[in-house]
């Protein structure tokens, strides 16, 4: 059982690494940039859903991490690996709007970490409202386990059905079990 001090300092630390992802922009400096113009169309219609909730969507990631470890450590590490590997295509989508609409790719760096500082802010209210309402986490939790499994049927499973190559279809259906694997593994060994 994690005391009060560790679920504060694990939560508040995977929401950081969690909002460290929005800077997976940094990596397109290196490409030339008219490649980068040509791609952003591509990325302006992956990033059309994940913008509708831009500083929203980073807020409520806070708070189920966060909600997660005021129930479990494993359970706050199984999350926080979730909540990233679904960040990285949804803050390279929001990087290539930035982009598209006009922003330096400097520009859009920042400002996609400015909106993903809203994690911490979730996360701290998660831990201040949790520590008050019992119950509030385990309230919080099965909400955020439906807006995986939609986030994954409805944005990104659709985006796999464009993939017609045999071997890369392949590759998609290894990287999926693997995803799910590890996560059954972080339930196994925490018990």
């Amino acid at each position: 059982m994690l005391t009060n001090a560790q679920i504060w300092l694990y939560s508040l630390i995977s929401v950081f690494i969690v909002s460290l992802i929005s800077l997976i922009g940094v990596f397109t400096l290196a490409i030339n940039q008219e490649k980068i113009k040509k791609a952003s169309l591509l990325l302006v219609s992956f990033a059309v859903g994940g913008l509708f909730g831009d500083a929203v969507h980073n807020l409520i990631d806070g708070m189920v991490v966060c909600a997660s470890y005021l129930i479990s450590f494993p359970l706050g590490i199984s999350t926080t690996l979730a909540v990233i590997f679904h960040e990285i295509p949804h803050e390279i989508g929001n990087f290539g709007v930035l982009i598209h609409s006009g922003f330096s790719a400097k520009k859009a760096v920042f400002f996609n970490f400015l909106t993903a500082l809203a994690a911490i802010f979730g996360g701290f209210l998660t831990l201040v409202i949790g520590s008050k309402i019992s119950g509030f986490s385990t309230f919080l939790l099965p909400i955020t386990a439906g807006g995986f499994l939609y986030i994954a049927g409805s944005d990104l499973l659709p985006e796999l059905h464009h993939e017609i190559n045999p071997k890369n279809s392949f590759l998609q259906l290894v990287f999926m079990i693997s995803g799910a694997g590890i996560m059954a593994l972080l339930l196994i060994f925490s018990e």
